[in-house]
Formats: C-alpha cells, structure tokens, sequence
C-alpha cells in the first residue's frame, strides 16, 4: 500500500499492517522487514533535518528510508531494533524533496504509530 502525504514540519500518522504483503525489505538493515509493510511517498516542503519514530506495541517495527521507492540502493536510513517497539530514521531533504519511507516488520502486525519532527 502507497499513500502520499505532504509534510511542512510535523505529522503524525496511525495506522495498522493487517492483510498487507512483504513488498520490500531493508538492504542496510541486514535484509530485515520480511513482514507486511507500507509505504509512504513523503514529499518535505522545508529544507532540513527530519527524523521519524515508528512505535508499536503489537510487532517489532522496521523502518527505512529510500530516495527511490523500492530501490534498495537508494536507501539512506534504516533502522530495524529487534524486540524494541521503536524504531527511528533520521535524514536530511532539500525543499520540496521526496523520500518514500517504508513501515515494516519481522513478524507479526497491528496498529502503529509514524512520528515525524523537523
């Protein structure tokens, strides 16, 4: 699942990963994030530091970050803390940049949280 979203300088979004299929993996993170995932196409208005907290109490969570969707080698962040329920990625945008930014998991799924601060 692609959703689009548009961020000036902090979004949050909750979601959940329930019926969706293992769509890609994060090369950086050993390979990890071979459960359901999401991905969003970020497009940052302001130039900056960005960085995103994934946080769920239902699976261990796996986050990375690419500047071309399902491209492994254009990631620029991953993050994959196995029996942690928060994972982060932090990166820099120009103005109006995109980044697609995948929600993933070993195991398991359910609700999540996606925290983004400039």
């Amino acid at each position: 699942m692609k959703i689009n979203a548009l961020v000036t300088n902090r979004a949050s979004i909750e979601r959940f990963l329930r019926h969706l299929s293992n769509d890609s993996n994060a090369s950086g993170c050993n390979g990890a994030g071979s459960g359901a995932d999401s991905v969003y196409e970020l497009r940052f208005s302001n130039a900056g530091n960005y960085t995103l907290d994934l946080e769920s109490a239902a699976f261990s969570p796996v986050i990375y970050a690419q500047t071309q969707c399902g491209n492994s080698g254009s990631e620029v962040d991953c993050d994959a803390p196995f029996n942690n329920d928060i994972a982060q990625v932090s990166f820099s945008v120009a103005a109006n940049e995109t980044r697609f930014v995948w929600v993933d998991t070993e195991v398991g799924a359910g609700d999540y949280s996606l925290t983004i601060t400039h």
